[in-house]
Order: structure tokens, then C-alpha cells, then sequence
């Protein structure tokens, strides 16, 4: 579950994949311990609450780490590891607007984003990447673009819990809640990994509530 990443920035996740190679973000592990833990906000409200100087930091390392894929992307243009590096830059970017309440800078970051992950997995099949691109879409609004990337993901592995997890989260965010309750029952059950059950069944609760 990636329980290392619990209490890391987002931006700080980022830097870190830059300098291992890329790392994968760990969708569950942030997803889950932010419901699980009592009392915990989420990311963007922490941000949008954060001083005015440590917000304009933090844009300022992330548009540092923009440039800086701007300028290897031009001297390797078809590097896998370039394009999702620079990918997962430009979609914190995009989350770090959204969160900031400019929309229009937000989605143009997200929509990049999709673009670079989308030229990799041209190239190449790989399913966290894939996850990646779905979170990408969901995160800009983008629902059926989103379900596309899950449903490719969960045909090639149906038990690919990660994915299971994204697309519940995905259906409540389109507010289908009967959808969502069917894919949380299912996560709650016995036999699943407990932080996941766990999790599940608080969602399935949660979802309950609503219909």
C-alpha cells in the first residue's frame, strides 16, 4: 500500500520519482490513508490554506522541474521515461492550479498530461501508467475518457484492485451511487487486504447515505 508515501507532500512524491527512476504515485496508498485517517484534510484544502509564500514556493519548484523536462524532452523526444516524468510534473501542476481555484491553467496541465501518458502507453502497454491516465482524466473532469482507461486496465486483470478502487471512486464522482455500492460491497468483503476492506467499507457506507 505504499504506506512511505502517508505523509509526503504530493510535490515532494514528485521529486522523489525524479530521482529513483519515475516511481509509480501509489493511487491507493494517498486514496486510502486520506479516508482512513481521522481528522486528515485533503491536499487541496491544506494548500489553499497554506501561506501565499510557501504556495508561490511550491509552484515555483514544480514550474523548475516543468523546465527542466522541457529541456530533456528536446534532447530525447521519444524517451519513455522522459515523457511520464515530465507527465507526472505537469499533472501536479495541474492539481496544484485546480486546487488554487485557476481552472483554466489547471485543466490546460491536465490535458498535457494525458497527452504524455498517452504517448507512452502508444509505445508501450503498461498498467500503473494506465491508472495514472484514468486518475489524470477523473481529476479533470474528463469521466468517460477516465472509465476507458480503467476498463482497459481491468480486462487485461480483473482482479487489479487498484484499478477496482479507482473505479468506485470514479462512480461516485459521477454520482452513480448503486454502481459505486456494488464495487465497495464487493472490495469489503472477506479475503480482500484489509486496508482495502477497510476502506471499502467505510466508501460503501458513505455511499449508502446518498441513495
Amino acid at each position: 500500500m505504499l504506506r512511505i508515501f502517508r505523509e509526503r507532500r504530493l510535490l515532494a512524491r514528485v521529486v522523489l520519482g525524479v530521482l529513483v527512476g519515475m516511481l509509480a504515485l501509489g493511487l491507493i496508498g494517498s486514496t486510502v490513508a486520506w479516508y482512513l485517517e481521522p481528522g486528515r484534510s485533503p491536499s487541496g484544502s491544506s494548500r489553499r490554506d497554506a501561506p501565499e509564500a510557501e504556495q508561490q514556493s511550491e509552484e515555483a519548484e514544480l514550474r523548475l522541474l516543468l523546465a527542466r523536462y522541457e529541456a530533456m524532452q528536446k534532447e530525447r523526444p521519444e524517451d519513455p521515461a522522459v515523457l511520464t516524468g515530465f507527465a507526472r510534473v505537469e499533472a501536479e501542476l495541474g492539481r496544484f492550479y485546480l486546487e488554487q481555484g485557476r481552472q483554466e491553467e489547471g485543466r490546460e496541465f491536465y490535458r498535457r498530461a494525458a497527452g504524455h501518458f498517452e504517448a507512452v502507453l502508444a509505445r508501450q502497454e503498461d498498467a500503473s501508467l494506465r491508472l495514472e491516465l484514468a486518475e489524470v482524466y477523473q481529476a479533470a473532469g474528463s469521466f468517460e475518457q477516465a472509465e476507458e482507461q480503467l476498463r482497459k486496465v481491468l480486462a487485461k486483470d480483473p482482479d487489479n484492485v487498484q484499478a477496482q478502487v479507482q473505479r468506485g471512486l470514479l462512480r461516485e464522482a459521477r454520482q452513480d451511487w448503486l454502481g459505486a455500492a456494488e464495487i465497495w460491497q464487493a472490495l469489503a468483503r472477506e479475503g480482500t487486504d484489509p486496508t482495502v476492506r477497510e476502506f471499502a467499507r467505510a466508501r460503501l457506507k458513505a455511499v449508502r447515505e446518498k441513495m
